[in-house]
């Protein structure tokens, strides 16, 4: 056998490997290996066409699997692709850490311009997995009973390695959303993250997610923080998509047609 016939083996014989790995549901027991599996989320069609493919040149298919795959299908498309703009009147609570502070003033203005109750609960220093282990969260949504929930959280686990960890706080979170219409908005992300945008992301669906990281800010002194100026553009932009059929529940989000004296109930929580 000639030298590079070896070499090309040698490659393919892992990719193979690598491959199968991918397409099955094993996975390690142990979370500290440094190659990890993560689910396929939202490229699940994608890992279904492979197997297809595979499927067709080998000649076999399981039927459990098959019929796994039809489910899948039927479950993707019970949701609707597009919803009707909801008119009704709402009482917003936007919780998260500090990235919300510069939120909140100009999505003030929009809570006055289109008469909405609003509530905001900034908790300094905090993340997922503070509010997933305490019953902050659920005193206040006890307490406020809102109709529609905006979340900005995650900045302080941008550069986190247990991302399997983080989505077990993310699902306790929004499971105690419970049937609420609700938005999560990405961290202004600084510098590229270890994938807790990707995380969330897939958590909570495209429609219900707002990639903040597409998007360019101007810093304040500890440049991280979009400055306030910045984050009024931040919210004027995060406003039309909230109304657009981008979002799985779009609500009514006029601009603000002139200045008005800010007032909204703000809570601010302290570090741990």
């Amino acid at each position: 056998m000639k030298t590079y016939y070896k070499v090309l083996l040698i490659l393919f014989i892992p990719l193979v490997l690598i491959l199968c790995y991918g397409l099955s549901d094993y996975k390690f027991p142990n979370e500290e290996y440094a190659l990890e599996k993560i689910d396929f989320g939202k490229y699940t069609k994608y890992k279904q066409q492979i197997r297809n493919w595979f499927n067709e040149k080998t000649g076999s298919r399981n039927e459990a699997e098959s019929a796994l795959e039809s489910d899948c299908d039927v479950m993707e498309s019970d949701e609707p692709s597009e919803m009707p703009l909801d008119t009704t009147k709402q009482t917003i609570l936007f919780f998260g850490d500090s990235m919300l502070e510069g939120l909140s003033r100009r999505l003030c203005d929009y809570a006055m311009e289109n008469d909405y109750e609003l509530h905001t609960i900034c908790w300094y220093s905090s993340t997922s997995e503070i509010w997933a282990k305490s019953d902050t969260l659920d005193y206040f949504i006890d307490k406020f009973q809102p109709t529609y929930i905006m979340i900005c959280l995650c900045s302080n686990e941008q550069f986190v390695k247990d991302l399997p960890k983080r989505a077990e706080y993310i699902d306790k979170i929004i499971a105690r959303l419970g049937n609420r219409p609700y938005i999560w908005i990405a961290p202004p992300s600084w510098k590229e993250d270890t994938g807790i945008n990707q995380l969330i992301s897939e958590k909570v669906g495209d429609k219900r997610f707002y990639d903040s990281t597409k998007l360019k800010f101007v810093r304040g002194r500890d440049h991280v923080h979009p400055t306030f100026h910045s984050s009024e553009s931040w919210m004027d932009s995060i406003a039309v998509w909230m109304q657009s059929q981008a979002t799985l529940h779009p609500i009514v989000m006029n601009p603000p047609s002139e200045k008005r004296d800010r007032k909204w109930d703000s809570k601010l929580l302290m570090p741990i």
